[in-house]
């Protein structure tokens, strides 16, 4: 009776601890999957921002590349002007009787030569037929030279004078400053496809594919990206998780034989032990949480903490700020884009100190927004203090001051709307604040609705 007492309650010990083994894994493991999904999110905005990165470098690849060979391709029209036009000179001061209709035949026969004959301030022959009879200041004064010629670059334009004592005339050729062909375009998108894993193709195109990033060359309208890999993601994810995972299989495994061993005693130790790492793991789980929140340069909430904070935290009942700073691109170009990081770290310290109960966010780039409950009014002169102390930052380290860094603001004051109508509105109204001028905060029921309709919608 006593053997088979002790053996039910020995089974009942390892029907116990076998129960307790089994929903301890299944808490862990449901604890690991939901880490495993955050480091997904976090990696994944992690490899964008690498992407992004990437595309701004090759993007001033291709910007050096392209002023390269558009200097080149425009001292190739230059002497081409300057041969036309010493050939035509020739071909005037050897005519003897019908010199006009030399220079129509001439600038007719060479449709590459853009250019015009003066005559006592009149043009008499152009390439161009609307621009005969019209009286004309020339560039430069071609008489104050030996060889009677001279050149100017102006209004976004080269030109070449020559003169012709002989019959008191004036040869004018002239081609835009920056020259864009073909040929240029060939090569820009050869350089492109010599970058590995570099996609090209046209916005509609490539703005729908899944997972990649992507950007526009504006010189040349050419749109390219760099596509996300997942599986690569998901591997990351794996190896950040599989210290993890082992640490927690070396110590479940450890403590098994001990408690079929010593039974209730042991199992309280196990437990004790079990769930003191449980808290480590929930205190990284928070931490990993956080970071996948956080923007890494300011410290603000990114697009996905300002979400969350919008709605946990103030209800979606606040008013809507979207910020953008004016000229920071001065700041990296002139400075350097350490320079240009304390910036945005000095004004986001500044938005957290003149903003303290409100969800903030750097929305990305040089961009801020903002949900809070101030009055508008109270808003808008905490917005002005930020801006002189913006200026009395840089002018600290750029005393010349040759473009002033501002904020431009828009600012949806209606809390009742949703999130999206919010964003748009106050969108518009910065939208609206960047055309007019730059350092203007507009609110969207200051706009004049008739105008928008007419130039904007």
């Amino acid at each position: 009776m006593i053997k088979k007492f002790l053996g039910i309650v020995l089974g009942l010990i390892i029907l116990f601890i076998l129960i307790v083994m089994v929903g301890t894994y299944d808490f862990f493991m449901s604890k690991l999957k939901n880490m495993q999904m955050l480091f997904q999110t976090y990696q994944y905005h992690l490899v964008m921002q690498e992407r992004r990165d990437l595309l701004s470098l090759i993007n001033q690849v291709l910007q050096k590349r392209f002023e390269t060979l558009e200097e080149q391709l425009l001292e190739r029209k230059i002497i081409e002007i300057k041969t036309y036009l010493k050939a035509l000179d020739r071909l005037i001061t050897l005519d003897k009787k019908i010199t006009k209709q030399v220079i129509d035949t001439f600038f007719l026969s060479n449709t590459n030569l853009e250019g015009f004959a003066v005559k006592d301030g009149i043009i008499i022959s152009s390439s161009n037929l609307l621009q005969l009879g019209q009286r004309v200041q020339l560039p430069c004064d071609p008489k104050s030279s030996i060889l009677h010629q001279c050149e100017l670059f102006a209004n976004g334009y080269y030109y070449f004078v020559l003169y012709n004592q002989k019959y008191d005339l004036y040869l004018v050729g002239y081609t835009k400053r920056h020259i864009s062909d073909q040929q240029i375009r060939e090569d820009i998108l050869n350089l492109l496809h010599s970058f590995p894993n570099v996609i090209v193709a046209p916005k509609d195109v490539i703005e729908n594919q899944p997972d990649i990033v992507y950007r526009e060359f504006k010189s040349l309208h050419i749109y390219y990206g760099l596509r996300i890999d997942r599986a690569e993601i998901q591997q990351l994810v794996e190896n950040a998780l599989s210290p993890i995972r082992g640490y927690f299989r070396s110590l479940f495994f450890q403590y098994t034989l001990g408690a079929l061993v010593f039974g209730t005693i042991i199992i309280t130790t196990i437990f004790f032990v079990i769930f003191r790492k449980a808290d480590r793991l929930e205190q990284i789980f928070r931490e990993t949480e956080m970071k996948a929140l956080k923007d890494p340069l300011t410290g603000l909430y990114n697009r996905d903490g300002f979400a969350k904070i919008y709605y946990d935290q103030m209800g979606g009942r606040c008013i809507l700020i979207i910020i953008d700073l004016d000229n920071f691109k001065y700041i990296n170009d002139t400075f350097g884009h350490p320079r240009g990081d304390q910036v945005l770290k000095f004004i986001a310290n500044l938005l957290r100190s003149y903003f303290p109960d409100s969800a903030i966010a750097r929305w990305g780039g040089d961009e801020f927004i903002l949900c809070t409950r101030l009055p508008v009014k109270e808003i808008k002169s905490r917005l002005y203090t930020i801006q002189k102390a913006i200026q009395d930052f840089q002018e600290s380290f750029d005393p010349k001051m040759e473009k002033v860094v501002s904020i431009s603001v828009g600012i949806c004051a209606d809390q009742n709307l949703s999130y999206e109508e919010k964003f748009k509105r106050a969108d518009l109204a910065l939208y609206k604040s960047k055309k007019k001028g730059k350092g203007l905060i507009l609110l969207y029921r200051e706009l004049d609705y008739v105008r928008i309709e007419k130039e904007d919608l």
